[in-house]
Formats: structure tokens, C-alpha cells, sequence
């Protein structure tokens, strides 16, 4: 029992740290960067996007890992229609996360969190961590930990681009530079940091 337990204590931080910094949905993988930058203008609704995207990302791919096993068994070419099922289950935690949310989130969050939801359900860093999570061919338990690690890691990736982008919009930058290119460059600045984590080699 004990065994069993610190076996799955290390695979859920060593998932975690795969997916928050090794393979960041934004910095190693450049996914759904238009909708950060729209949250980064708008910090008032990060944490909200946050809770609903890692709901949404742990929920989709559970399905997603049910589904996948019965694509597998039972379609010839399930790599066909893959795509379409991964929308469905993406389709299937929006309601779900969509019911909870309006019986349980307090009355002043309701409104801004039905907003929010569809922008942290349909976007490409849910699809890029489902189709991850098959790729990497986890088990139940290892899509779990990845999913909600990757929900955390763009929150993290949100954050700290929001604190970049305050430090970095001064006088001293040149007005050139100033906004979205000067944005941009810290993101790539982070990236390469990040991408380093990884190894890299060349090719020749």
C-alpha cells in the first residue's frame, strides 16, 4: 500500500513538472497565445479562466481517455476520427462544467463565469493536452495528473506574462516596442528559457 501510494505521489509530480515547465501548453508548445494576451489585458477574469480551464481540460480528457480506448477496439482507423471525438468530449465538459458552475458558484461569479467558459473550453491549449495526453499514451491516472498539471501550467504561463508585461511597459522601453511587440518578445525570452529545460541539439 505504501509502495503503491509513493508510486503514484511520483508520478503526479513528475507529470506535474512535465507539464507546468518541460512542456508548457504556451512556452514549449505555442498554444491558444492569442487568448492569453486577451487575459493578460484583462487580469479581472485570469483566476476565473483558470478554475474553469482545469475543470474543463480534467474532465475532457477522462472522457477522451475512455473514448480512445473504444476508438481503438471497435474502428478500424481510429485516427480518423479522433479529432471530432476529442470536440465531442471537449463538447460534453462544457456542459458539465456549465451545470456545476450555475448551481454553484456564487451569485456574483455566475454571470462572469457563463462569459468566461466558452473561451476556456474551445481553445487550442484544451485540444493540444487532450491530443497530448493520447500521444503520450497515458494511463487513466497519468491523464489526470497531466491534464490538471497543464491547466496549472498555463495559469502559471498567464501569470507570469501579467507581471512581465507590467514590469516591461515603462518609459524606458522605446515607444517602437511598446504594447504587443515588446509583449511578444518577453514571451519569446521565456520560451527559449523554457524550451532549454528540454534539451535541445542540432541537427548536424
Amino acid at each position: 500500500m505504501t509502495e503503491l501510494l509513493l508510486n503514484a505521489v511520483t508520478t503526479f509530480f513528475t507529470l506535474s513538472i512535465v507539464a507546468v515547465a518541460v512542456q508548457n501548453t504556451v512556452f514549449a508548445r505555442a498554444l491558444s497565445i492569442s487568448r492569453l494576451l486577451s487575459l493578460v489585458d484583462d487580469t479581472t477574469s485570469t483566476g476565473i479562466f483558470g478554475v474553469l480551464l482545469i475543470c474543463v481540460s480534467t474532465i475532457g480528457g477522462v472522457l477522451n481517455w475512455f473514448a480512445n480506448r473504444l476508438l481503438v477496439r471497435f474502428v478500424p482507423w481510429p485516427g480518423l476520427v479522433r479529432p471530432l471525438v476529442m470536440v465531442l468530449c471537449m463538447s460534453v465538459a462544457y456542459f458539465l462544467v456549465f451545470a456545476v458552475t450555475v448551481k454553484l458558484a456564487p451569485y456574483d461569479k455566475i454571470r462572469k463565469a457563463v462569459d468566461t467558459l466558452p473561451g476556456a473550453t474551445f481553445n487550442c491549449a484544451v485540444i493540444g493536452t487532450l491530443l497530448l495526453s493520447v500521444s503520450m499514451q497515458l494511463d487513466l491516472f497519468e491523464t489526470v495528473c497531466y491534464t490538471v498539471s497543464s491547466g496549472i501550467g498555463y495559469v502559471f504561463a498567464v501569470a507570469l506574462v501579467t507581471e512581465g508585461q507590467r514590469r516591461i511597459q515603462t518609459d524606458h522601453t522605446p515607444i517602437a516596442f511598446r504594447g504587443l511587440p515588446v509583449t511578444l518578445l518577453y514571451l519569446a525570452g521565456l520560451a527559449l528559457a523554457v524550451y532549454g529545460l528540454s534539451g535541445y541539439s542540432v541537427a548536424f
